[in-house]
């Protein structure tokens, strides 16, 4: 059930088995993806996600680049697969343990970088 300015709106959504849970703080969720299914070099996947604060489901999809590279964030060099999401116009720094350490919002001019 969805509250909107006193409006009550009950929906029944499906959500698909594996589905990730996204919402307001996607960069603590994007981190929890990340850390469940881990960027393999030159692979992509699709996984469902969940916003339940729109009530919506898409598909996500993620492309890892096909090879490492190192990144320094603050003082310390990170080896990371670069990612591309493009259902979020993002691209991620993940390492292959599956820890995010930036985001970048290219359309935004956005850095997001791991604070330690």
């Amino acid at each position: 059930m969805v509250n909107i300015q006193g409006e009550k709106t009950e929906t029944d959504i499906e959500l698909k088995p594996g589905t990730q849970i996204l919402g307001d703080n996607m960069i603590g969720w994007f981190d929890l993806m990340h850390a469940a299914i881990p960027p393999k070099a030159g692979e992509s996947f699709k996984t469902h996600a969940f916003f339940p604060d729109k009530s919506i489901s898409p598909v996500v999809t993620v492309h890892t680049r096909d090879r490492q590279e190192a990144v320094k964030i603050g003082d310390e060099f990170y080896k990371v697969f670069i990612c591309d999401i493009p259902t979020f116009r993002t691209i991620h720094y993940v390492t292959t343990d599956g820890i995010l350490v930036k985001i970048d919002k290219p359309g935004q001019k956005v850095q997001i970088e791991l604070a330690e």
